[in-house]
């Protein structure tokens, strides 16, 4: 049986969990997985990441292999490159296909289509999981599903055979980088240049311009391609603080000069562009950093017996240690121990 539609609930519009997704993450999710014509009903398809670029023309591989790491993080998704194949995790559950048995009868089918051993895994899990919720569901007791659905439950599930992350995103700030400054400036001016103010015949230069060498080919500009130690580099790498920034002045005129100068242009405008570059990568790698340590966070939680959806147990942020009550209270009879055995200063007489 073909898929036809893909549900999506009106709730998502005030889901705080997927509003913690990056726009590219619900892209994949929502755009690209689960309208996937691949995609059985137990939520597995096929996963060739170079066959989804063309789904958003400005869309990269490593903007793609990002998202798809966030929704394996998160656990919206499971991947198995060995197999290439996806698993939207909570179609099964969401989609309520264990409702009635003619659904349950194709959940079924797909997951015996499935090839991955560590999606079958977790297909168990969500089976088993929506048995709990809804053990009321006449697919469980149903004569042409009780006894499939029945050997399903008892297959290994995802927490006995467990999950290895398989998405590995490339260096995505090199790839910024090329593409904000793909190529260092170049020399668009071979001719010297020459006084373009025809009312300004006065030439404040001490070299006279016209004659004088290429201004572009003695100035002191970096050209970006170092793979150190400059400020940017076609390598990706950040500038080092102590680093200069080139001048912003062709070696024609170091001070600079009031007098129109293709090359001080030129210079000008390279400087800010690796100024510009520079704060995007900078901005990319802070970002980075503060999505690994929100998802390092939600994981906690989710891992956690002690705190609430929130992180909290009770009303201090929970520190996620099964022992640190113990510990504490440990530590709180030490230290009344310790004040009982301290002597009483004797008083003078």
């Amino acid at each position: 049986m073909a898929r036809e539609y893909g549900r999506i609930r009106i709730s998502i519009a005030d889901d705080e969990d997927l509003e913690e997704l990056s726009a590219d993450a619900q892209w994949l999710y929502f755009r690209v997985l689960i309208p996937d014509p691949t995609m059985n009903y137990a939520g597995v398809c096929d996963w060739r990441p170079a066959r989804l670029l063309r789904k958003a023309k400005d869309m990269t591989m490593s903007r793609l292999l990002a998202a798809a790491s966030e929704l394996e993080r998160r656990s919206y998704a499971y991947f198995d490159n060995d197999t290439e194949e996806a698993l939207c995790r909570t179609l099964i559950r969401s989609d309520e296909l264990l409702k009635n048995p003619k659904m349950a009868a194709a959940v079924l089918a797909g997951y015996s289509k499935t090839s991955s051993r560590t999606l079958r895994a977790a297909v168990v899990t969500e089976i088993q999981t929506a048995r709990k919720e809804h053990p009321d569901y006449s697919s469980w007791t149903h004569k042409d599903t009780a006894d499939a659905l029945s050997k399903t439950l008892s297959r290994t599930n995802l927490e006995t055979s467990g999950y290895t992350l398989q998405i590995s995103v490339p260096n995505t700030n090199a790839e910024m980088v090329k593409n904000a400054y793909p190529k260092p400036v170049q020399n668009t001016y071979p001719d010297p240049v020459r006084n373009s103010n025809p009312d300004h015949t006065e030439n404040r230069s001490e070299t006279p311009i016209e004659n004088g060498p290429n201004p572009l080919a003695t100035s002191n500009i970096q050209l970006a391609t170092s793979t150190e130690g400059g400020y940017v580099s076609t390598e990706g790498h950040l500038r080092a603080k102590s680093a200069p920034l080139p001048s912003p002045n062709c070696s024609q005129h170091p001070n600079g000069t009031d007098r129109p100068c293709r090359a001080c242009g030129d210079a000008r405008a390279y400087r800010e562009s690796l100024i510009q570059v520079d704060k995007l990568a900078r901005a990319e790698v802070i970002s980075s950093d503060r999505r690994a340590a929100a998802e390092a966070r939600a994981i906690a939680i989710v891992n956690c017996d002690i705190c609430d959806d929130d992180g909290y147990d009770g009303t201090a942020v929970c520190a996620h240690d099964p022992n640190s009550a113990d510990r504490a209270r440990r530590g709180i009879e030490a230290a009344r121990a310790a004040i009982a055995k301290k002597p009483e200063p004797q008083q003078e007489a």
